[in-house]
């Protein structure tokens, strides 16, 4: 099975343990000696060998998909987390400010 050359993005890969994280089994398309199989022997590898590579290619995209999700809501929240931020340092710019002019008019 041939890669596809546009896939240059890199995925996202969630972290060792994730209970989202896909399993895959081992890659066994290693093959010791030299020389050729023969067809029907070189056809059942090929197969084991597809097979393998398309759960990986599987496992890769969902996990791709699910970091990505849990990507953006972070983003969204931080840009959330922010506003306020900035909203509550108004707000306490604006207290501070009213009570420094109260504070001047009573002293006159």
């Amino acid at each position: 099975m041939a890669r596809s050359t546009q896939e240059k993005e890199e995925k996202l890969k969630l972290p060792a343990g994730d209970q989202s994280g896909g399993f895959v089994g081992p890659d066994l398309s290693f093959t010791d000696g030299v020389g050729a199989l023969p067809d029907d022997l070189q056809e059942w590898h090929d197969k084991r060998n597809d097979a393998q590579q398309e759960q990986a290619d599987a496992v890769a995209d969902n996990e791709d998909k699910i970091a990505k999700e849990r990507q953006k809501e972070r983003e969204a929240a931080d840009a959330e987390a922010e506003k306020a931020t900035a909203e509550a340092n108004k707000a306490a710019t604006t207290t501070s400010s009213s009570s420094a002019s109260t504070a001047s008019t009573k002293s006159s």
